[in-house]
């Protein structure tokens, strides 16, 4: 764990950054189970963090995943606050993170995700600039090239158990680079 805060700046907000990352089998499977799970979690941290809480105008949660040199992911979590709540936020987040490896998504959240991925797949794949970047990959990384045009299968293994154990595999609450930037003065 690093964990790391600057003074800089003097705009009246702190810039919360939590990186996980670590090796990563990546293929079609696990890259759409990761990425379902980083945008369920990311729902759940909105809801805390702004809604509940009015902490923040926004969280995202940015997957990234490489093959060469070798096989990486990396999640990172953003965040603004009031300095004066940093402390209080970040523990939060990492309530929610650990409430997400200990229970997954709602159900309704697993529905709606693998509704919105079906839809997505269905509107980019009329863009032929989509298609061709989608078979250029695949063909980069020799995989599959079938896969551009039935993605099916790999959204019907989207479900409360497998997102909630890809966030225990991913999330390691033991392994992480958390870093806030907050006001000088």
């Amino acid at each position: 764990v690093v964990q790391r805060q600057v003074k800089s700046g003097i705009a009246p907000r702190s810039q919360v950054s939590i990186v996980f990352s670590g090796p990563f089998q990546n293929d079609e499977q696990h890259r759409v189970i990761a990425q379902a799970m980083a945008d369920t979690l990311a729902g759940n941290l909105q809801r805390t963090l702004r809604e509940d809480l009015g902490g923040t105008y926004g969280v995202s949660m940015v997957p990234r995943f490489s093959m060469r040199p070798v096989g990486e992911y990396r999640f990172t979590i953003t965040f603004a606050c009031d300095p004066a709540r940093t402390d209080s936020l970040m523990k939060t987040a990492f309530q929610v993170i650990n409430d997400y490896k200990l229970n997954g998504p709602g159900q309704g959240q697993v529905a709606d995700t693998r509704a919105t991925l079906t839809r997505d797949l269905e509107t980019n794949s009329a863009s032929n600039l989509y298609l061709l970047n989608r078979i250029l990959f695949k063909y980069e990384y020799d995989e599959d090239v079938k896969d551009v045009f039935n993605m099916r299968p790999y959204y019907d293994q989207v479900t409360v158990a497998s997102l909630r154990d890809a966030a225990r595999e991913y999330l390691n609450s033991d392994r992480y680079v958390s870093v806030t930037l907050v006001p000088e003065k």
